[in-house]
């Protein structure tokens, strides 16, 4: 896209050169420093997993990964972080959960994941094998680009465009060329500022199609629409994820929740767990953190009305309890995304 390529003279970032280069195709993506005994384990690891990674490729700022698996396969922990996620469902298919909403993906499917959104996928028993392609888009230097196309900020961004796609046949025919391309340059170890704006020209692409689909499906429903037995448990944990969201500042005991929502508590916690990757008052928790951070940045209001308002109550448990999330004190927070 003609829009795209006029970018590389902005793509001048702190830290790196637009044209430095990215790292090498390899067969799996590491962090830190490894043995070559160390890289066997982790490749048996993964074999005995039934994974196995297609590519993998990394320059500052965007990473990718195609992984298929021949087996079952959940995500056993829970998951937000502060990058864009963007994931495409090539074969197979996927429940995602994110927030309070579960998806159920099939192939020529993509979703894209906003900034510290709780997400988790897991297997869907009729089909379990599944082949997916994963990018991860940083602040750096997306954001700058994203304004540059008259989109909202990183955050707006994926505040506006969360949620799946499934695209038509000749789309994703595109989104297919598009990461073609894209492993073409990270494999050939092309300049990062090439790499960085095919990132951008896909997820550009499936904000336009995002749009489209949003205008054809005005009114309807997100989530599931529950049939099968399977689908039908993840529209229950959908919907007290829902309930603790909304009534996140009262005080909630487990007991009562599985009344109101006619579940035996222990199946509740145990598929609460297994779908979201929280436990229920784990989930509680981190929704109130996140009410918190907004109060603090977009209110005046003390940390002891915001303790009642976020339904910790005891101010030094509140306190406790967000500088372990954020790893900042509530004023210090304040002071630090206020200022920013």
């Amino acid at each position: 896209m003609r829009r795209i390529h006029m970018m590389k003279e902005k793509l001048s970032v702190r830290g790196a050169s637009p044209d430095a280069e990215v790292s090498p195709f390899v067969i799996f993506h590491t962090h830190g420093s490894f043995s070559r005994e160390d890289l066997h384990e982790k490749v048996e690891k993964m074999e005995n997993q039934g994974r196995i990674i297609i590519f993998s490729g990394k320059t500052e700022g965007l990473s990718a990964e195609e992984a298929g698996w021949n087996s079952s396969f959940s995500m056993q922990t829970r998951h937000f972080h502060s990058e864009l996620e963007l994931y495409f469902l090539m074969e197979g298919e996927r429940y995602y959960f994110v927030d309070q909403n579960t998806y159920h993906l099939v192939p020529h499917t993509g979703i894209l994941i906003g900034r510290n959104r709780i997400h988790k996928t897991s297997v869907c028993p009729e089909n379990p094998a599944h082949r997916r392609f994963l990018l991860e888009y940083s602040p750096n230097p997306y954001d700058m680009l994203l304004k540059g196309l008259h989109y909202p900020d990183f955050e707006g961004f994926g505040s506006e465009f969360a949620g799946p796609v499934c695209f038509e046949e000749d789309e994703w025919e595109r989104v297919c060329l598009l990461i073609t391309e894209l492993k073409e340059k990270m494999t050939a170890g092309e300049a990062r500022s090439s790499v960085v704006l095919k990132g951008m020209e896909l997820l550009d692409f499936y904000a336009i199609c995002a749009r489209r689909r949003k205008m054809e499906n005005s009114g309807k429903p997100q989530g599931l629409v529950p049939g099968k037995e399977t689908e039908r448990i993840h529209q229950v944990i959908d919907e007290i994820a829902q309930y603790l969201q909304q009534h996140c500042s009262e005080s909630i005991r487990l007991d009562d929740l599985s009344a109101r929502f006619y579940i035996s508590r222990s199946r509740m916690t145990y598929m609460f767990k297994q779908i979201t990757g929280f436990t229920v008052v784990e989930y509680l928790s981190f929704v109130r953190v996140r009410k918190a951070e907004g109060l603090l940045c977009e209110t005046d209001l003390s940390i002891t009305e915001i303790a009642g308002e976020t339904g910790f109550g005891n101010v030094t448990y509140f306190e406790r309890v967000f500088r372990t999330a954020t790893g900042l004190a509530p004023l210090q927070y304040r002071k630090k995304n206020r200022n920013a």
